[in-house]
C-alpha cells in the first residue's frame, strides 16, 4: 500500500510530533500575587450621587442617518 519512503516519513513524523506536543505543554510555575482582603461590612452607597443626564450634543454637531428603504 505504501512504499518504503512513505512509511519511513510517517514513522519519523510521530516522534517529531510527540516532541513538539510535549515541549508545547511545558508548564511554567506562575506566581499569583495574594489578593487584598475585601471588607464586606463596609458597603458603598450607590445612590449617594444622583445620576447625571448625558450632555446634549453641541449645536455644530451634524447627525446623519441612512435613509430607510421604501
Amino acid at each position: 500500500m505504501f512504499n518504503k519512503t512513505t512509511k519511513a516519513t510517517i514513522l519519523m513524523m510521530f516522534p517529531v510530533a510527540s516532541l513538539l506536543a510535549l515541549t508545547g505543554c511545558e508548564s511554567d510555575e506562575a506566581v499569583v500575587p495574594a489578593a487584598e482582603p475585601v471588607d464586606l461590612t463596609q458597603v458603598e452607597d450607590l445612590f449617594e450621587q444622583p445620576l447625571k443626564a448625558p450632555a446634549p450634543p453641541e449645536p455644530t454637531t451634524v447627525v446623519v442617518r441612512e435613509a430607510q428603504g421604501p
